[in-house]
């Protein structure tokens, strides 16, 4: 039971350095990363980006109506007169 005891504490110890090593590697290479001209790109003057907005919203509103009607059926299938089955 000691070893059993003794082995678990070194396991996490190997996880949490693993993971500190990722993470440090990870941010390491954020400093070494290089700017694109398309991360730097402004509206030419005059011009206006397009609004997404309600395109945006009208899908995400019949994703969200789809999945709920999904689900409410499956439930409706489930149910014998009105009732939840156990």
């Amino acid at each position: 039971m000691r070893r059993v005891a003794q082995i678990i504490p070194l396991k996490r110890a190997q996880q949490w350095l693993t993971a500190a090593v990722v993470s440090l590697s990870f941010l390491g290479s954020i400093s070494a990363t290089v700017a694109h001209e398309t991360d730097q790109y402004s509206v030419p003057l005059g011009r206006e980006h397009a609004d997404l907005r309600l395109f945006f919203a009208r899908d995400v509103h019949g994703r969200l109506s789809n999945v709920i009607r999904t689900l409410n059926n499956r439930i409706d299938s489930t149910l014998v007169n009105g009732q939840p089955t156990t």
